[in-house]
């Protein structure tokens, strides 16, 4: 469970999602403080997060993805951060899985104003990772890279830049009200 702060605010079930989801944003008091500088946040794998406020928003992949979807004529953004490229049906629906967490951070962002069309998104991770479940080793990274071009494509959502792929992890810092990024690999 992400330990928040004073400034943030956890959220949970979203369409029969397993409770206790872990959906952080800002507070609404947050959100209004405009001469406050940029706040921070980190989302853990299996989480998102969406703000109308500046934020650096950072999250570690590995073999895990995040999209990062802005819109700039609102200057509001979000992140997700799943492991799996799809839940199939079996087991609890969490933001862990791909098709999950992409609709989720679309829907989340739409309650905020936003509409699909005008969203530009930034997909990074996917590295090579060791081999699970009997799975070859990169197999679930190229899925997960795989399943976010495909969903984000399938909502007219444009992708804007990526990085993915290789056998590095990455250290993402994403902005909210700008869009931008900064990559390091670790």
């Amino acid at each position: 469970m992400l330990r928040t702060e004073p400034h943030l605010a956890t959220r949970g079930t979203i369409d029969g999602m397993t409770p206790g989801t872990n959906i952080i944003s800002l507070t609404a008091a947050a959100a209004k403080r405009a001469d406050s500088p940029p706040f921070s946040a980190f989302v853990h794998a299996g989480q998102l997060f969406t703000s109308a406020a500046p934020t650096v928003v950072s999250t570690i992949l590995g073999s895990c993805v995040a999209v990062c979807l802005w819109d700039p004529s609102r200057r509001t953004g979000g992140v997700n951060h799943y492991l799996l490229p799809r839940w199939t049906g079996q087991g609890e629906a969490s933001l862990r899985f791909g098709n999950i967490a992409i609709a989720t951070l679309i829907a989340d962002l739409v309650t905020r104003g936003c509409r699909p069309r005008d969203l530009r998104a930034r997909v990074y991770g996917g590295a090579a990772g060791v081999a699970a479940g009997g799975a070859s080793p990169g197999e679930f990274s190229a899925q997960n890279v795989a399943v976010a071009r495909r969903l984000l494509r399938a909502a007219g959502i444009r992708v804007a830049s990526e990085d993915v792929g290789g056998d590095r992890s990455r250290k993402v810092m994403f902005r909210t009200d700008d869009g931008s990024v900064t990559v390091r690999t670790v």
